[in-house]
């Protein structure tokens, strides 16, 4: 889970503590080679033993512990005071690196001893591309060419994105992801997000202009440049089933998040615990990892949901929703500071338009992926695309340094499945849409 280029740079010096250095760092890049083979071999064939990359987590550990150790020799024998900083800072940074790999084979550990029924190995979508009017289509990749159209700025646009693949192509998703070349900020894509089927939350769009897609419940949208990869993909998925509270008698935070609350969740908020009375009406709150609380979001997809988050998505039972404390008619003055005339708690009687999604613990959703570009994206884009689907949809932990999945982020109890779309026989014109080559 940790980033091997982060192991801090080769000390100055020729004695022998450099060498040292040198020999942890080479060992612990290849124990991080091997267990991500074994890890990558694991996800593709989820019914094999999980033996190797459990020993292989458990042997990069040990090398990133004795990186540390050397780095501290190296300390200790420092003969001036920049060698003394430099050490320390690697000390710093190896910390870092350590947690995220203990808490990588912690994610390993606890996935292999619940291995969920629905692991079995599943079919690979199809590689071949089919072409069908203004859409392109590779396996859960579904490529819409939109010319020079202007960006999507609200559910309305992305029902006609949605309605203009609709046309040529039929999918049995559950959710879309519609990620947008155009668009430049993940706060317009928040904007644009579509709920269908009644769900509560801003105005949304008419039933007419959607594709004929029966089990769509909404769409998420991100703008396209990082890809799937570098987007909240979390945060927008759980803005596809409601966050837009009532607190009544609390003074509810006017931007669309947790806001001044101890939900510590992707939406924002104090960690639990994290609300900290500092005097003269000021508060302190400190979310997730220490960072200062975010009002909308906290950390993209390196925070997990919170409870209430996954009761939202109908992952958890009301119950396991612990009450919230609020901050009365909350002001930002800073990062992570809020003046306040005190604190309230709320629970989920008390909030309004927290309904929660139709249980779904038998999993899982189906999923696919909208990509509004100028041009048609060239095959080895789409491939990119559908690899990182893959990556955010796979049923254990990914190998991505600082971010999690879904099934990370739901503790375990979400599954997204890739669904494949399909061209219709015949396109715009009377032309059958043929596939190019893999």
């Amino acid at each position: 889970m940790e980033a091997r280029r982060a192991t801090p740079s080769v000390p100055p010096g020729h004695d022998a503590a450099r060498a040292d250095v040198i020999e942890a760092t080479r060992a612990l890049e290849a124990a991080a080679r091997r267990r991500d083979a074994a890890a990558d071999a694991l996800r593709r064939h989820l019914g094999s033993p999980c033996g190797p990359v459990l020993e292989r987590a458990a042997a990069t550990v040990a090398a990133w512990d004795a990186l540390g150790a050397a780095w501290a020799r190296y300390g200790s024998q420092a003969g001036t005071d920049a060698r003394r900083d430099r050490a320390a800072q690697a000390q710093r940074d190896l910390a870092v690196q350590r947690t995220l790999a203990h808490r990588y084979q912690a994610a390993w550990t606890d996935w292999c001893a619940t291995r969920p029924a629905w692991a079995p190995p599943e079919p690979a979508l199809p590689r071949a591309v089919a072409r069908c009017g203004a859409v392109q289509v590779r396996g859960a990749i579904v490529n819409l060419v939109a010319g020079e159209a202007t960006a999507l700025r609200g559910p309305a646009d992305t029902a006609a994105a949605l309605e203009a693949v609709g046309a040529h192509v039929d999918a049995d998703w559950t959710l879309a992801l519609v990620f947008d070349e155009r668009l430049p900020t993940a706060s317009e894509g928040d904007r644009a997000t579509l709920r269908i089927a009644g769900r509560a939350g801003p105005e949304g769009a008419d039933p007419a202009h959607l594709p004929g897609w029966p089990a769509l419940e909404g769409a998420a949208v991100y703008p396209a440049a990082g890809q799937l990869d570098q987007a909240a993909v979390l945060r927008g998925i759980l803005r596809v089933y409601g966050n837009r509270w009532a607190y009544p008698g609390c003074g509810q935070d006017p931007r669309p998040g947790w806001g001044a609350s101890d939900v510590g969740g992707q939406l924002g908020g104090a960690q639990p615990g994290g609300i900290e009375a500092l005097g003269a009406g000021q508060w302190r709150l400190t979310g997730p990892g220490g960072r200062p609380a975010g009002q909308v979001a906290n950390g993209g997809d390196a925070v997990g949901y919170a409870p209430i988050e996954r009761y939202l998505l109908g992952l958890a039972d009301a119950a396991e929703v612990p009450p919230i404390t609020a901050l009365r008619r909350p002001r930002w003055i800073a990062a992570g500071r809020v003046a306040s005339t005190g604190t309230c708690q709320l629970d989920l009687a008390t909030l309004r338009g927290a309904e929660a999604a139709p249980p779904r613990r038998e999993g899982p959703w189906r999923v696919g992926v909208v990509v509004r570009t100028a041009r048609p994206l060239a095959h080895s884009e789409l491939a990119r695309w559908a690899e990182a689907l893959h990556s955010f949809a796979t049923p254990g932990p990914d190998d991505q340094p600082f971010r999690m999945n879904f099934h990370e982020a739901t503790g375990g109890r979400g599954r997204l499945q890739p669904t494949r779309a399909t061209v219709r026989a015949a396109c715009e014109g009377g032309r059958p849409a043929v596939p190019s080559g893999p």
